[in-house]
């Protein structure tokens, strides 16, 4: 069986868009340099649009590969359960878990001013999660290999920080806003930790150390 001429065009299809990103990318820095902020902007977002397709497109190559694999195990007649493609999975314990991912995000929304563009706030998490992150979070996800699995699980966060109304709801495409319980959170102190008493042996009260002031001295 041929390889599918959908999973070739896609592959053309995905070239095609990193050539438009190159070239949309010299005409940005043109703008940029021009102090054209109202084409910079634009530009922007329409990067933003692209680089969300070509995850899209990413994503349905790789299912139709998948799928193409199976189809052609069917037609070998190999047996039930040797159709379906396996993913290694990942050792228990050894992928940063998701808690971990949370102040970081927080934190670099805060830093880029409470709302900035998907990529510059993962690019922000990664420096604040650089000495936390290891191999298996820099592996690619099975489903989406252009994508590393820490960006993805960062993505599973956000949108877990978006029920819990810390991140704002229908922002515009591509953007992460900071709601106003999200900047308070941010912006609380952490909570001063209380001085340890040390308890006297037999009476189970508090041992105080405490001087005598203004006292004469005895005759």
């Amino acid at each position: 069986m041929a390889k599918p001429k959908v999973t070739a065009s896609i592959e053309e299809v995905l070239k095609e868009v990193d050539n438009l990103q190159k070239e949309l990318q010299k005409v940005g820095k043109k703008a940029f340099q021009e102090g054209d902020w109202v084409r910079t902007k634009i530009i922007i977002e329409t990067a933003t649009r692209i680089e969300n397709v070509r995850g899209a497109l990413a994503s349905a190559g790789s299912e139709l590969t998948d799928l193409y694999t199976e189809v052609s195990a069917h037609l070998k007649g190999a047996p039930v359960g040797a159709t379906r493609k396996t993913t290694k999975r990942i050792p228990r314990g050894k992928k940063t878990p998701e808690s971990a991912y949370r102040d970081p995000i927080l934190k670099a929304l805060s830093e880029l001013g409470g709302k900035a563009k998907t990529s510059d706030v993962l690019d922000r998490v990664y420096e604040n999660m650089k000495g936390v992150l290891n191999e298996y979070d820099k592996q690619p996800v099975p489903s989406v290999p252009s994508q590393q699995r820490w960006r993805h699980t960062a993505q599973i966060v956000r949108n877990k920080l978006v029920k819990e109304g810390l991140i704002k709801k229908g922002s515009q495409r591509g953007i992460w806003e900071l709601t106003e319980a999200g900047k308070k959170a941010t912006s609380a102190p952490a909570p001063k930790e209380e001085p340890k008493t040390t308890k006297a042996a037999g009476n189970g009260s508090s041992k105080k150390s405490s001087t005598k002031k203004g006292s004469s001295k005895k005759k």
